[in-house]
């Protein structure tokens, strides 16, 4: 998504302050607090994510494998490759490049499911539960330590917000409010 990277001269303030009054000008129809909250989504996901990937990449796996494995871990079983990609917040460009990556560094295996011998599974090896058992406890750390400055409330409320903010996005028709804009 892109967002307007023009810097506002000053912090966007009260509604119809300066700065907002400009963007608007600017750009009939938008919110100057509508792009700065965009903006400060992916900014903080950003933030988050090199915090995250810097701070573990001693365990030398993308934020992908680092998913894929807690999720089959955490399946307490086999899962297929389309389970898998839809269990993860990452999505890699193939899961069968990472899965491949996994079973070649000995984290997965691959098997033909039982139930449906046309199809394959991936299950974690012994090696792969023990890195997950490595890596989980840090990133629960990391976690605790981005959100220490929020009280649980203020939690709860994010997480209320974003979760109002990814209905309303998976809701709308991109076309639909493009097509109103011409």
């Amino acid at each position: 998504m892109s967002v307007s990277a023009k810097p506002m001269s000053a912090p966007a303030g009260p509604s119809g302050s300066p700065p907002e009054r400009a963007f608007e000008q600017q750009f009939p129809g938008g919110s100057a607090s509508a792009n700065a909250a965009v903006r400060a989504i992916v900014e903080t996901y950003d933030a988050i994510t090199r915090f995250a990937n810097e701070a573990m990449r001693h365990h030398d796996l993308s934020p992908a494998a680092r998913q894929a494995l807690a999720t089959i871990e955490g399946a307490g079983g086999a899962l297929s490759q389309t389970e898998i990609t839809a269990r993860l917040l990452t999505k890699p460009p193939s899961i069968t490049s990472l899965i491949d990556t996994l079973e070649g560094r000995g984290l997965v295996t691959r098997s033909r499911d039982p139930r449906d011998r046309r199809r394959q599974v991936v299950t974690i090896t012994a090696d792969g539960a023990a890195m997950v058992r490595a890596f989980e406890p840090e990133a629960i750390a990391l976690q605790a330590a981005v959100m220490r400055d929020l009280g649980e409330a203020d939690r709860r409320r994010l997480i209320k917000a974003l979760e109002v903010i990814r209905a309303t996005t998976a809701a709308l028709d991109g076309e639909a409010v493009l097509a109103t804009r011409l």
